[in-house]
């Protein structure tokens, strides 16, 4: 419990950082995820046409 101060703040700029990266992320896997359903619609509709 006991922790001293300068750890705080490493781990306020640690917080930071991955808030940072972490919108990173979920840019990332939006737009991975927009292009999964792009190609999924195209699959269903080359089902649908045989």
């Amino acid at each position: 419990m006991g922790k001293p101060m300068t750890s705080a703040r490493n781990e306020e700029k640690m917080e930071r950082k991955t808030s940072r990266t972490s919108l990173e992320a979920a840019k990332l896997i939006r737009q991975a995820s927009i292009e999964l359903m792009k190609k999924n619609a195209k699959l269903y509709k080359e089902l649908e046409n045989r």
